[in-house]
């Protein structure tokens, strides 16, 4: 069976903290975010860095990124490093990569693509606005698991 290469879906920060990581058991099938019955296995995000780190051997650089709803790392090992390396704190940069979670939510990066133009920054925060609607709902189930006022009798 070959590997087909999953669609990145622009997606809100904040809908890929908030959603629930699913660990695939098959060989093909990615594992995936699921959030208000959608998978998300692989993003498409616009922010900008918040924070770098680079490792001494160079073959590993963490990304912090922030879009406004929220903040998660980008992680690039070896050849893909060569990504982001002129990208700096403050940039605005796309990021394409899959989901992944070893304890801490991040953003295995594939594209790391530094944005000259501002206008990519308003862009992406109209389509964040837009896409928060469908993303950033709630579900159902977390409706219902609030807590309701009690009446009290004085």
């Amino acid at each position: 069976m070959a590997y087909v290469r999953s669609i990145a879906k622009k997606v809100p920060i904040d809908t890929l903290l908030r959603g629930e990581f699913v660990r695939s058991q098959e060989r093909y099938e990615p594992s995936y975010v699921s959030f208000n019955g959608m998978r998300i296995s692989r993003v498409h995000v616009v922010a900008k860095v918040t924070d770098k780190y680079v490792n001494e051997e160079s073959d590993f650089i963490a990304l912090t990124i922030d879009d406004g709803t929220g903040r998660i790392r980008v992680k690039l090992f070896g050849e893909d490093t060569r990504f982001a390396k002129d990208v700096d704190v403050g940039d605005l940069v796309r990021v394409i990569g899959m989901v992944r979670d070893d304890g801490e939510r991040f953003i295995n990066g594939e594209i790391v693509k530094k944005l000259e133009d501002e206008n990519w920054k308003r862009l992406w925060e109209a389509d964040v606005k837009r896409l928060a609607k469908v993303y950033m709902q709630e579900t159902e189930e977390e409706k219902e698991s609030e807590p309701q006022p009690e009446e009290i009798e004085v």
